[in-house]
């Protein structure tokens, strides 16, 4: 090195030591110098290295997940684990709503294929139709109110208007306010009971009974599934909208093997 070769030099001709230690002074910057240089032009290179790999990555990874049916047992797999549950209708209806993402269904229909039947294409000609017979009113839990009931109520309803007109006349304000809560108590369940054209109001709709069994069902499946796999019962329940329309809504991408 040049610096190293001056320092010879110097020595040699008998210069002064403060000379040499100038000299000795300036070996120690350059040095420095270069070290930082070569440091700085390492992490740019690390810098651009890891940009690349970066820019190569999917912008989102598809997680590849397994729901099949063999048999009286479902297999199930999310990110490695594997397990098994036996069948049971909740399982059988969250494989039909991963079968079709970000589609509705009724929970009629779902009802049905809960109990082995398949479904009917009703949203286009790309995807094959399948027969199916559904059980299109699985009845009712009777009227809300029975016609003895409503008289009942009716005979109540008088005997209360002339109390009430009693109690306003001996300005019992306590009084008052009691039955005038009955009176419209009344009147809502008289009311109620009564539907289009007069006719009785059923108390349980086979819509409200089907959105009521979907809903249970899809909530034990995913009880079951948490209790082994909690990533996986979480994207499921985070994703399964219930209600007189379920579908699976997926809040990240899956690949899903059925």
């Amino acid at each position: 090195m040049k610096l190293d070769a001056a320092i010879g030099l110097y020595r040699s001709h008998g210069m002064g030591e403060r000379w040499v230690q100038r000299i000795q002074a300036d070996k120690l910057r350059a040095q420095d110098s270069g070290a930082k240089a070569e440091a700085e032009l390492a992490a740019s290179r690390a810098r651009q290295t890891g940009d690349r790999h970066e820019s190569e990555l999917p912008e989102s990874a598809t997680a590849e997940a397994v729901f099949q049916k063999a048999g009286d047992y479902w297999t199930l797999s999310w990110a490695g684990t594997k397990f098994r549950l036996k069948n049971r209708n909740g399982l059988r209806i969250i494989a039909c709503l991963l079968r079709h993402p970000g589609q509705q269904f009724r929970a009629q229909d779902l009802m049905s294929i809960s109990r082995g039947g398949s479904l009917v294409n009703r949203n286009g000609d790309n995807e094959p139709a399948h027969e199916l017979t559904i059980a299109r009113d699985l009845g009712d839990a009777g009227p809300a109110l029975d016609e003895t009931a409503r008289a009942q109520y009716r005979r109540r309803l008088e005997d209360l208007r002339e109390v009430l007109t009693a109690a306003e006349q001996d300005n019992d304000t306590g009084g008052v306010t009691k039955i005038r809560h009955e009176v419209e108590f009344l009147e809502d369940q008289i009311a109620g009971s009564v539907g289009l054209r007069g006719r009785d109001r059923k108390s349980a709709s086979h819509a409200d009974r089907a959105r009521l069994a979907v809903t249970k069902s899809i909530k034990s499946a995913l009880n079951l599934i948490r209790v082994t796999d909690a990533e996986m019962g979480r994207h499921l329940a985070l994703s399964i909208k219930t209600g007189h329309l379920c579908a699976y809504f997926p809040v990240s991408p899956v690949n899903w093997r059925l």
